[in-house]
């Protein structure tokens, strides 16, 4: 019997695999069928940093170095300190050896295809059937705010795949009590620290380790074996930080440096979800959307996207009048506090979330909302199972879609029929956020008032875009059901049915985000680029305005002076917001041209007084007219050689970031970086000639790679203890 199991078990498994591959590949057909073109979005993070990034990884690899130190963004920065660089993770090894064109969306691909079957294999071990587990599969793998968040460019979203996975070794090491899973999970927890962003990590993390105690507080009888299995859960997530620790380390070293060492209450509650926002639930385009350029809603859209789809929510509801067991109970609490969580300022229970350790730490409490639909997808999967073997529910939800499609068929006709007082009444209503500031006219997000009011039919035409797909979708569903009442029985049919609805009504919704772009179009490069080019000098060039895109500059290898960076220090920071009032600090910044913008064009302005990268001064009160030139042998990312050759002694000043992880030599023998002025490096010199070398190869980098390695030595001997049977 055991055999037969095991045999139908693999079956379906192998079925499951074959299906979200198959789906995968539809819902990523643009990018397969141009093979040749990049993930594209005008908001998209990918376009802006990522590329760039990734290039410089390929470019150092190509040169026979590994990059360390990215001299291109913020004056110089850590690259091996960003938390968004993925030096460590191994999927992202192709990037080393490739041009990361089309390896954006290939990357996106394999991970929406792991949460799928992750998210199937969790299911299944929490005695979810195979077709609802394929449902909860489906429902994550594709979610909108998932795509949302592919769209901004947020590519560290896509490993949020690891975590149903770290909940099915969870749930298995529970249930088997068998080391092998406590392994796993180490070397999965490794993985996801190795590929995400820090904020996501806490969350994923803090949903596993709930869980976790949960279940064991079930499962065992006495505290003492309960404080067994949390000892060895914490000894698989230390082994995990161990083998995470080359990644962890140098990240800290600019952490600790950055305004996000200690973030105020206006800075971790950036990006809360407003109350008005829940109703995109059923709605999703409500408040507009980025892809018209009509989004109008708080802040941006991305981070409070919530959509899940209505099917998803009707699913779960079943599941709580039908199904009710630990697990339902359990995700239906996670999902609740999530979107508590993601209301942010907007809730005084925030603060209070604030006190748990890490918490108060980021910014954009909405982002937690991917936990949000993690838990509806394994909530609606119940639900299916609920339609599957209890006829009175299919009779329940059968009712309930039948109300509600005469109700939105009825809205429909309504709302169609008074469209142009309904559009009247949209405008009235952006008057009034207007006049009460929640909608920005000035800052970042700004809008003009014209905008927004004219940006209101398209917006009536997307909300009614939205209801027509949520009626058909309805209807389907309840055509699906009464078909499966008549036959007393949840067939094949009503199935394939059930997924096809359900990719449609989330389809709808992202399927519009996935989009691609050919480089050369994205970085074709404009008369500014092509005027700089034609500077052989080093150099670089600051936009007092902040209009100018300079991420088709850093593409193009011009350095600019910006705060494009992930983690920037307070030093810089507080000098650049105040560069445009320091003509001085401009010019030890080696900015020799200035991007000037009017209202419809670029121009390009000469600085007469900027001074070398690298220059001698006898004393750090720098006057350009007492400098003298240095002979530069090597300025590569991770290392600078320069000869110095004086009558006296002095400095030399290097106009690049001082950072820790940097080391000075003088004829070969080390010395003390100084640090001047703030944020500029500068090294003492006795009169004579001198050979002066700058080299970046942080201690945490070291440190970290040495505990990485005895992490991952401890993990191959736990695999070789399982495999050998002892």
């Amino acid at each position: 019997m055991n055999k037969w199991l095991k045999m139908v078990e693999k079956k379906e498994i192998k079925f499951a695999l074959i299906l979200f591959l198959v789906l995968t590949m539809i819902f990523f057909h643009t990018l397969i069928l141009n093979p040749d073109e990049m993930m594209y979005s005008e908001a998209s993070d990918v376009v802006f940093y990522h590329y760039k990034m990734q290039k410089m990884k390929f470019d150092a690899v190509r040169e026979n170095t590994i990059l360390l130190w990215n001299p291109i963004y913020t004056m110089g920065i850590s690259y091996v300190g960003d938390p968004e660089s993925f030096m460590f993770y191994p999927l992202y090894i192709p990037f080393y050896f490739f041009e990361p064109d089309f390896l954006f969306g290939l990357f996106s691909m394999i991970h929406v295809f792991l949460a799928g079957l992750f998210m199937y294999l969790f299911t299944r071990a929490i005695k979810l059937k195979h077709y609802p587990a394929i449902i909860s599969s489906i429902l994550f793998m594709f979610s909108p705010k998932l795509m949302a968040h592919l769209f901004a460019g947020h590519y560290v979203f896509t490993a949020i795949c690891y975590t149903p996975l770290l909940l099915y070794l969870t749930e298995k090491y529970i249930q088997k009590k068998k080391t092998k899973y406590l392994a796993f999970f180490a070397l999965a927890l490794a993985l996801q620290l190795l590929s995400l962003h820090p904020q996501i990590v806490l969350y994923s993390s803090s949903l596993v380790g709930v869980y976790a105690l949960f279940r064991l507080l079930k499962k065992e009888k006495s505290s003492r074996k309960i404080g067994k299995q949390i000892l060895f859960f914490s000894l698989a997530v230390f082994l995990a930080l161990l083998i995470s620790a080359a990644y962890i380390l140098p990240i800290r070293d600019g952490v600790i440096q950055s305004d996000r060492a200690a973030p105020d209450f206006a800075f971790v509650s950036e990006f809360s979800m407003p109350p008005t926002h829940l109703i995109t639930l059923f709605v999703p385009n409500l408040f507009g959307t980025p892809l018209s350029h009509t989004y109008w809603g708080a802040e941006n859209f991305w981070e409070l996207t919530i959509f899940v789809g209505v099917i998803a929510l009707l699913l779960s509801l079943t599941a709580l009048l039908y199904h009710r067991n630990l697990f339902t109970y359990f995700f239906s609490f996670t999902a609740l506090i999530s979107v508590i969580f993601a209301l942010g300022s907007n809730t005084p229970l925030f603060r209070l979330f604030l006190y748990l350790p890490g918490f108060a730490l980021f910014r954009a409490p909405s982002r937690i909302l991917i936990l949000f639909v993690l838990a509806v997808a394994i909530v609606s999967g119940f639900g299916v199972q609920s339609l599957m073997e209890n006829q009175k529910a299919r009779k329940k939800l059968g009712i309930i879609t039948l109300i509600l499609s005469a109700i939105l068929l009825s809205s429909v006709l309504v709302i169609h029929s008074q469209n142009q007082e309904i559009i009247s009444l949209g405008q009235d209503m952006v008057q009034t956020r207007l006049a009460s500031g929640l909608l920005p006219t000035e800052g970042p997000f700004a809008k003009s008032i014209e905008y927004y009011l004219s940006n209101v039919p398209l917006v009536f035409n997307q909300i009614m875009r939205d209801l027509i797909i949520l009626t058909i979708s309805i209807i389907a569903l309840s055509i699906t059901l009464l078909y499966s009442i008549k036959n007393n029985t949840f067939n094949q049919k009503a199935k394939i049915a059930l997924i096809i609805i359900i990719f449609i009504e989330i389809g709808a919704f992202s399927l519009p985000l996935i989009d691609t772009k050919p480089v050369h179009e994205l970085y074709t490069p404009d008369r500014i680029i092509t005027g700089l080019q034609q500077d052989s000098d080093m150099y670089r060039i600051f936009d007092a305005s902040k209009k100018y895109p300079d991420y088709l500059a850093q593409v193009h290898d011009i350095d600019t002076i910006d705060v494009g960076s992930n983690v920037i220090p307070n030093d810089y920071l507080d000098i650049y917001n105040n560069l445009n009032n320091n003509p001085d600090m401009l010019n030890l910044l080696n900015v020799k041209y200035f991007i000037k913008t009017s209202q419809y064009d670029y121009t390009v302005e000469l600085n007469k007084d900027y001074l070398p990268r690298v220059f001698f001064t006898e004393t750090l009160d720098i006057n350009k007219d007492t400098i003298q030139s240095v002979e530069i042998i090597t300025f590569s990312p991770n290392k600078i050689k320069v000869k110095s050759e004086t009558n006296t002694s002095g400095y030399v000043f290097f106009s690049e970031q001082y950072y820790p992880g940097w080391k000075a030599y003088i004829n070969n023998q080390p010395t003390e970086i100084i640090k001047s002025h703030k944020i500029f490096r500068a090294v003492k010199l006795s009169p004579g000639k001198n050979k002066i070398t700058l080299s970046y190869f942080p201690q945490s980098l070291k440190y970290g790679l040495i505990i990485s390695l005895i992490g991952i030595l401890i993990l191959i001997y736990l695999f070789s203890k399982y495999r050998s049977g002892q």
